[in-house]
């Protein structure tokens, strides 16, 4: 089992190093990651405005948003959110990647997952893939988050830009410390993820819920 976790934390690091280069990025830099629609309820526009209060202390602090508006009214937001980061400055430390075929690669460059989704968002998809990829889930209260079983996140009142940006700073302290950013990882929480892979396997889950299905028949 060591030797597995050892050489699964090898792939995902050499997964890092080939990575953020294509995105721009130093091996140094402390990533936080965003992967979702461009639409107002999943709260960008809070993202950046903690993101530039927390630039200030951690200056090579890189935000990347995964994802692209639909509609024009979507559209819209995307470009208020834009011209917010070229007010700020921001225009070379948050990125906006658009639609990408295969999101789930982008895990790999992330030290953190931010998510800004406001209370009625239910179950963020991209939580359960940032609890598989072993990455921190910071943000607001999600009434959907607490309810997924394996997942663990730190999570703050809805719009409280002040308590969110205290939390991150603790989180972002850490990283910093204990020099894990750049995507890396300790091995030993390898084991964890395998846990949680098994949990959320697709397989299982549909077995799981055909036997509550069975059940509730029988019954």
């Amino acid at each position: 089992m060591e030797y597995t976790v050892s050489l699964a934390w090898m792939v995902k690091n050499k997964m890092v190093m080939m990575l953020r280069p294509s995105l721009y990025l130093g091996n140094k830099d402390i990533v936080m990651g965003n992967v979702s629609r461009i639409v107002p309820w999943k709260g960008h526009d809070f993202a950046v405005r903690v993101f530039a209060d927390l630039k200030k202390t951690f200056p090579t602090l890189k935000l990347i948003i995964v994802g692209d508006a639909k509609t024009p009214s979507e559209r819209g937001y995307k470009e208020r959110l834009l011209k917010q980061v070229r007010r700020q400055g921001l225009e070379g430390d948050i990125r906006f990647t658009g639609w990408v075929q295969e999101p789930a690669r982008y895990f790999a460059a992330f030290d953190l997952y931010l998510l800004t989704s406001m209370p009625f968002e239910g179950v963020p998809g991209a939580v359960i893939e940032a609890a598989l990829a072993g990455i921190p889930v910071v943000g607001f209260e999600c009434f959907g988050v607490r309810e997924i079983p394996g997942v663990q996140a730190t999570l703050v009142p809805p719009k409280d830009t002040a308590a969110l940006t205290a939390v991150l700073r603790e989180k972002l302290h850490w990283i910093t410390t204990q020099g894990n950013g750049g995507g890396g990882e300790a091995p030993s929480s390898l084991e964890i993820q395998e846990q949680r892979r098994q949990q959320f396997d697709l397989t299982g889950m549909v077995r799981k819920t055909c036997d509550i299905y069975h059940q509730f028949i029988r019954n």
